[in-house]
């Protein structure tokens, strides 16, 4: 019985080691008033990168509490994008040869545009 339940645990241990690393993730850089938002509304600028650094150019999908959306990156990986105030969740696809990033919730303000790096790292294909 031990030895199943040994197995069992090298087995559920392997499995939980293919999520995504921890540098794959997103940083808030600043949030400051930005008065060319309408009443009800707050701002993100987007910057985003791959694992190497190389700034990303291609359409991004985006959810935002669930809404989606596509952002295009100009040419140095930056892209606006405007929500309404309020706790956000937010949800970045670049394609399938990256992991998702999915944010916790940022709490935002009226008038404010917050700032986040994103890093998309290579996901894993495991073949059994």
């Amino acid at each position: 019985m031990k030895h199943i339940l040994y197995t069992f645990i090298c087995l559920l241990l392997a499995l939980c080691s293919f999520t995504a690393p921890d540098d794959a993730v997103y940083k808030l850089i600043k949030s400051k008033r930005d008065r060319s938002l309408e009443n009800d509304k707050t701002g993100f600028n987007f910057h985003f990168e791959d694992s190497h650094g190389k700034v990303i150019q291609n359409e991004i999908r985006i959810t935002c509490n669930g809404q989606g959306d596509w952002v295009e990156p100009d040419k140095n990986g930056d892209a606006p994008y405007i929500t309404k105030a309020g706790p956000c969740v937010l949800t970045f696809f670049y394609n399938k040869h990256h992991y998702t990033i999915k944010t916790d919730t940022i709490f935002t303000v009226t008038g404010y545009r917050t700032s986040i790096e994103l890093k998309f790292q290579p996901s894993v294909a495991i073949s059994w």
